[in-house]
């Protein structure tokens, strides 16, 4: 039997693949048929994520979390109120009509309230040593907010404005190109884009007697508006150009600061789905289409043609919640650190259920020394409105969503606010170069790196789980745990979960049985602990040729 062993190691690399068929998976055996709660790792391999925790106490008033930004601590929206914590427990509520006065007495200051609130979006900008934060919300009027180094409030709406006929109210997107503040999505003219004055001289009417900054004022010399004769769905500023998303087309704007206005279309036949989904990744924009996600820099140069999508392996999951875009609130950030994008679809029909979404990485290949997208899916991480930022020079990822009135942080602990976190990860079914042949599988060892306690279990599938054919049992991993690394801060030498002696990849062996024409290993949680977090480097197979009947 020994001189008849064969082994092959399947390396875990290229993540998801749901578009390519049972044969051209045959010689893809890294790729996963199933990967959900892992992401493609910088470091190779598949790790499974980290979870959230809760930040805050509970944000005041009642009803879901519509928007949330790292700024001088947290600001969060919830129902029709804002409000700002700088400690993360105590919240002071700011919409109110307040002009620069200390924290102390927000409380005498009169509120403005903003009802129906759709979900904000956050603009932060510089201006004469202070930051400010513009926002929108898809339905009221567009907003200023600072919190200062003299500890001084000021909130006030853009509310005497207008561009031509146009009031300003009901902005969804809004961004800022070079020194203008830039709004889309318009109640009143949604095909356009306005933006704002872009010099101090232009603060001289009594109406803007209290604006701080020219980026308050639309009826300046230097404010104005675009027409794109398409409905506006997002805007971004990369690399000194406004890119203008449409339903069916996406613009690149330049010029706003001198009047000379260039507007350039990038395709006529490529929108966006929604403004939520654009972000900066890869020294490129990433966004979602009616046909997946792009980059502009592809869709750019191939105009409408499918090539533009890097989403393809992932296609299955994407297109049916485009086909029915208005049932899911759409939202994305990103992970500069892991070079990472996460994509969420809320089902707004069970806003409270487990909603999911999609990892994608950006990730070298060695052997073609080239970058190529990775993708993976989440489940049960639920965020209907999310936000990156640093704080205290360490990036944070924040989210809300509709069910909590928390927010909560990203890449933090290994469970789900407590919850643990389910996770599959199997690899596609392989011949091993033995097409029609049956194989009788001995023992797979994984080889893997746990970063604490991991209880977890391997599958055998054979013929694509066929039901004429004997399907084993699961089978327990022994426990894997922390390598005690001389160095490392995360080893406390001493504490129970910490194996000393052991490296920092492990193989673990485990032995199995049954035969088939195909195979394919599934490694899924067992819930028997809360698992730590781990990856999974490769999976080595033992098998025979021509084995068992």
């Amino acid at each position: 039997m020994a001189s008849n062993m064969q082994v092959f190691s399947l390396s875990c690399r290229g993540g998801l693949n749901l578009s390519s068929n049972n044969h051209e998976l045959l010689s893809r055996p890294g790729e996963a048929i199933d990967l959900v709660n892992f992401e493609c790792s910088k470091e190779g391999g598949y790790r499974r994520i980290e979870g959230y925790q809760p930040i805050t106490t509970a944000v005041p008033s009642t009803g879901h979390i519509k928007g949330v930004l790292n700024y001088r601590g947290i600001l969060a929206a919830r129902g029709d109120n804002l409000y700002h914590t700088i400690d993360d427990t105590n919240w002071v509520q700011i919409n109110r009509d307040m002009t620069n006065i200390l924290v102390g007495a927000v409380g005498t200051a009169a509120i403005l309230t903003r009802p129906n609130t759709l979900r904000y979006m956050f603009s932060k900008y510089y201006y004469n040593n202070k930051e400010y934060v513009f926002m929108v919300d898809g339905v009221n009027q567009p907003a200023v907010f600072s919190y200062s180094d003299d500890l001084e409030y000021r909130f006030a709406e853009i509310t005497a404005d207008t561009v031509g006929s146009t009031p300003l109210k009901g902005a969804k997107y809004c961004t800022f190109y070079k020194n203008q503040l830039v709004l889309g999505g318009m109640t009143g003219d949604p095909t356009s884009i306005f933006y704002s004055s872009l010099a101090n001289t232009d603060l001289l009417s009594p109406e803007d007697d209290a604006k701080e900054t020219p980026q308050e004022n639309f009826n300046g010399s230097t404010s104005g508006a675009l027409d794109f004769g398409d409905v506006v769905t997002g805007i971004m500023t990369h690399r000194d150009t406004l890119y203008v998303f449409c339903q069916s087309s996406i613009f690149r704007v330049n010029g706003l600061e001198n009047g000379q206005l260039q507007s350039t279309p990038v395709t006529r036949d490529i929108g966006c789905v929604d403004g939520f989904t654009v972000q900066e990744i890869g020294g490129d924009l990433l966004f979602l289409a009616p046909d997946g996600l792009r980059t502009i820099a592809k869709t750019e140069r191939l105009d409408d043609v499918e090539l533009g999508v890097v989403s393809r392996k992932v296609s299955a999951l994407i297109s049916p919640r485009i086909r029915q875009a208005d049932r899911y609130l759409f939202t994305s950030t990103v992970i500069r650190e892991k070079n990472q994008y996460r994509l969420w679809f809320t089902d707004l029909a069970n806003p409270v259920g487990a909603q999911r979404g999609i990892i994608a990485a950006f990730t070298y290949i060695d052997s073609t020394q080239s970058f190529e997208w990775a993708f993976s899916e989440m489940a049960g991480l639920a965020a209907s409105v999310v936000d990156n930022g640093y704080h205290g020079g360490a990036e944070r990822i924040l989210h809300g969503n509709q069910r909590d009135g928390e927010i909560m942080q990203q890449e933090v602990g290994y469970t789900f606010s407590s919850t643990t976190i389910d996770y599959v990860c199997q690899l596609a079914y392989t011949d091993y170069n033995a097409v029609g042949v049956r194989k009788s599988i001995h023992k797979v060892l994984l080889n893997s790196r746990a970063e604490g306690n991991v209880e977890t279990g391997i599958e055998i599938r054979y013929d694509y789980n066929g039901a004429d054919v004997f399907q084993p049992a699961i089978y327990p991993v022994a426990r894997m745990t922390l390598p005690a690394i001389f160095g490392k801060t995360k080893t406390i030498f001493g504490d129970s979960i910490v194996l000393f002696g052991a490296s920092t990849y492990g193989d673990t062996d485990v032995y199995t049985e049954g035969s088939g024409f195909v195979v394919s290993p599934r490694i899924k949680s067992l819930n028997t602990i809360q698992d730590s977090i781990f990856d999974i480097q490769s999976i080595e197979i033992d098998l025979t040729i021509g084995g068992k009947i």
